[in-house]
């Protein structure tokens, strides 16, 4: 149904996997897709420690799984071999919840790695026929043409970024040289947001002149949930806690930036029909 890329350019630390692994789980627990989340970047274990504990990271693709093979370099090697249908992408994620998987990778060296991740896009497509929504964690150049090839891929682009002018004025050239960020369809979500900071959303988006940016504020309670694998449990703890709990705001922004994105691929899908 959609594709819903997050993107920075690696030069600033914004909690995106993390950003990536709330919004999932929220879509998950509130709404009736089948969501994917793809992790495209090398080495990283975000995704995989946000949902299992640390102790359990050997064993996060081996259980249940019949095939050697796992995770991207095995997609990929099943589209080398011509051997694919959008049913067997399963074969190779890792369960979280009954409606949430993750496909990823797990000590593939750099030089497979750079062989394999040629057929991203492939991959992302094929899931795209299988998944409601397919989450793509993409970080890298956008001069890079596979990091451009997925924004334009795309039908949601989530460029995350922190509350430092430095970077926001980075992103402003970049939309200059770049007319795919200037796209509606694309919405800016800013990480550990601290509300005591004078960069306020209000301030950030008269600033930038754009609309649809969203805040992920900082919060203790998940911040050390999600190096303990327990992301899904924080949701499951804390979705419905009234306005004055403290884990409120985190969650309501949550939510409201997982709902304008879905609001995003609903105009994006009106446009085609």
């Amino acid at each position: 149904m959609a594709i819903i890329t997050f993107w920075n350019d690696g030069k600033a630390e914004t909690s995106q996997s993390m950003t990536l692994a709330a919004v999932a789980t929220t879509l998950a627990i509130n709404y009736n897709y089948k969501i994917l989340m793809v992790n495209t970047k090398h080495n990283d274990k975000s995704l995989e420690r946000a949902f299992e504990p640390k102790n359990n990271i050997n064993n996060f693709f081996t259980k249940g799984k019949l095939d050697l093979d796992t995770g991207l370099s095995g997609v990929a090697k099943a589209i080398m071999s011509n051997k694919t249908s959008p049913e067997i992408i399963t074969n190779y994620t890792k369960i979280i919840l009954k409606n949430l998987e993750l496909l990823t990778d797990k000590n593939v060296t750099e030089e497979d790695f750079v062989r394999y991740i040629k057929y991203i896009k492939e991959i992302i497509k094929l899931a795209n026929r299988y998944y409601d929504i397919v989450l793509v964690d993409l970080e890298g150049s956008i001069e890079n043409q596979d990091i451009k090839q997925i924004l334009e891929l795309s039908n949601v682009n989530v460029v995350t970024l922190v509350q430092n002018i430095n970077v926001i004025d980075e992103f402003i050239e970049q939309k200059v040289k770049n007319n795919i960020l200037k796209e509606k369809n694309v919405l800016v979500s800013i990480g550990k947001f601290d509300d005591k900071s004078k960069y306020t959303i209000k301030n950030i988006s008269k600033y930038m002149k754009q609309k649809n940016i969203y805040k992920i504020p900082y919060n203790t309670i998940f911040a050390m949930s999600a190096p303990e694998g327990k992301v899904a449990d924080y949701f499951w703890k804390f979705n419905n806690v009234n306005s004055s709990h403290v884990n409120a705001q985190f969650i309501n922004s949550v939510r409201e930036e997982t709902e304008k994105i879905i609001n995003t691929i609903k105009e994006e899908q009106r446009k085609i029909y």
